[in-house]
């Protein structure tokens, strides 16, 4: 009998995990919600966003290309190398 309750136990799951991308991401969306970050302000790099939120390099890039996918910030090539910035278009929509 023990072993019924266990096993409803471990498939009785609510809510999925929320992944470490998604985190950053979320993260970063309240920080543009709070006026944190501004139209215009530049994204520190991903290493230097990997090692603020202690993640992979991974998770920063698909964070970055998730919310550049949804219009919340856009990717700029400059003589200083790429940069994200957030877009006009994703303030009005927070």
């Amino acid at each position: 009998m023990a072993q019924a309750t266990e096993t409803v136990k471990a498939t009785k799951r609510s809510t999925p995990p929320i992944r470490t991308f998604e985190q950053v991401s979320n993260h970063i969306k309240q920080n543009i919600a709070s006026g944190e970050l501004k139209p215009g302000d530049k994204l520190a790099p991903e290493r230097g966003l990997a090692t603020q939120f202690k993640v992979g390099r991974n998770a920063i890039h698909q964070a970055l290309r998730d919310l550049e996918r949804k219009g919340i910030l856009r990717l700029e090539k400059g003589r200083s190398g790429p940069g994200f910035r957030p877009s006009e278009t994703s303030f009005g929509e927070q």
